[in-house]
């Protein structure tokens, strides 16, 4: 067994009080109190009392027990840094990260591109036009010729820059679609014929009734297919060629 020797024990006679930095509000570099000078003579100081946070430091412990812990200084606390102010010396309001309500898409749309509508709030309210793009990730609409704004383009490759005037986007419940009937707006609901045809028709105050037929340009596609293979395609010569044949044994690994 090994002795471990121990140091003599210290007689402490007096112990100081803990040191203590004053920190003012407004005051976020760290540094001690800018007082503390005035604070030593008792004289007045320029913040309020009330406003004072404190650091605590304890005294440093003695070499038996700093020996026997392993802690040559004891732990102290500092409290966080006080809030900022305003210009008017009040304190500011704390920032906090708020949750924005996502926006509830329309499920079911009952106003589709190419129909004819009509404006009902805005600058161009009482007019008339065709629905040129329908944005369901954002409840909107453009309608042809409507809703103009000023953009600036910069001048690029093809085209020369400018202040051009574009359709803005409107939200849906700004527009409603026009009776084919009596001509004013109407409201759009779906019904069944007898046949079980799913249709719309027009519904509301002094509406008609009739059935709103889809618009035509809904059976063009934006985008034609391709008539001739791109560079990429397999012709289908290729494609209905038989390359395998367990009988014959074509296309067989060689094993």
């Amino acid at each position: 067994m090994y002795a471990m020797s121990l140091p003599p024990l210290v007689t402490v006679e007096k112990i100081d009080r803990p040191r203590k930095a004053v920190f003012w509000k407004g005051d976020r570099t760290g540094a001690l109190g800018r007082n503390r000078s005035a604070a030593a003579t008792g004289s007045q100081q320029s913040a309020p009392a009330p406003r004072a946070a404190t650091c605590s430091f304890p005294p440093p412990p003695s070499p038996a027990a700093a020996f026997l812990t392993g802690r040559r200084s004891a732990p102290y606390f500092c409290p966080p840094d006080p809030p900022l102010q305003t210009r008017w010396g009040e304190e500011a309001a704390p920032r906090r990260m708020g949750w924005k309500a996502a926006e509830k898409l329309i499920g079911h749309w009952k106003i589709l591109r190419g129909d004819n509508v009509m404006i009902i709030r805005g600058k161009d309210k009482g007019e008339t036009g065709l629905i040129k793009r329908v944005i369901r990730s954002q409840n909107r609409v453009i309608v042809e010729g409507k809703n103009l704004v000023k953009k600036h383009i910069k001048q690029g490759e093809g085209h020369t820059g400018g202040i051009f005037s574009i359709e803005a986007p409107l939200h849906v419940s700004n527009v409603q679609v026009v009776d084919p009937v009596t001509g004013k707006p109407c409201k759009v609901g779906y019904k069944y014929l007898e046949d079980g045809t799913k249709v719309r028709f027009a519904r509301g105050m002094n509406a008609s009734g009739v059935v709103i037929p889809r618009p035509e340009i809904l059976k063009e596609r934006r985008k034609p297919r391709p008539t001739s293979p791109g560079p990429k395609d397999t012709p289908i010569e290729l494609v209905l060629e038989k390359t395998y044949d367990e009988k014959a044994g074509i296309g067989m690994p060689d094993l």
